[in-house]
């Protein structure tokens, strides 16, 4: 599935690129959402205390099941990076917006969200 994601930005990174050269007028930013996601995992003084087990959920790392009545829940989500096996908590959205809005390139390219917004 990470082979997949990469190979997916990549090529719409590259389809990004191509319109923009034939068509200079147009601006736009693409966010790189596993690469923020695996820079996380990765940073030993990360903001979150838990990035391999979900919140929520069933089964190994609580990532087999969904959350639901039945469902284990965390003690303090906000030490979490996932909430279940698809999502992010709350805490992750947070920061991958700020990211997204104000982030260098290596996560978000051309020009961030903020660049986009402002240079019109």
């Amino acid at each position: 599935m990470n082979d997949i994601a990469l190979a997916f930005h990549s090529a719409l990174d590259t389809l990004l690129y191509n319109i923009s050269y034939q068509l200079p007028e147009i601006k736009y930013s693409l966010g790189n959402a596993f690469k923020m996601t695996i820079d996380v995992i990765n940073n030993p003084h990360s903001k979150f205390d838990n990035m391999d087990t979900a919140c929520c959920g069933t089964g190994t790392f609580n990532a087999q099941g969904p959350c639901n009545a039945t469902a284990e829940l965390c003690p303090d989500r906000k030490k979490y990076l996932f909430w279940d096996l698809f999502h992010p908590t709350q805490k992750a959205t947070h920061l991958a917006a700020e990211t997204l809005f104000f982030g260098p390139p290596i996560y978000v390219s051309p020009i961030n969200f903020y660049q986009l917004v402002n240079n019109n």
